[in-house]
């Protein structure tokens, strides 16, 4: 990435970020707005009806 921001302007970006530790959570977004978030299992379902919804699916023979 160091090498592509020679050249890249974008990438060169980025590279100030490399290596830093990023922690987040949605604590504050829990707390404030009183979200929760779905279950993992709810997050694929949903994911698999919206590609297949989407004609991003390839039909199996």
């Amino acid at each position: 990435m160091r090498l592509v921001g020679l050249f890249d302007g974008q990438a060169a970006q980025i590279v100030t970020e490399l290596g830093k530790a990023r922690n987040a959570t949605s604590a504050k977004a829990m707390r404030l707005l009183g979200w929760a978030p779905r279950s993992r299992e709810d997050a694929l379902v949903a994911t698999g009806e919206s590609l297949i919804r989407l004609g991003l699916t390839k039909t199996s023979k």
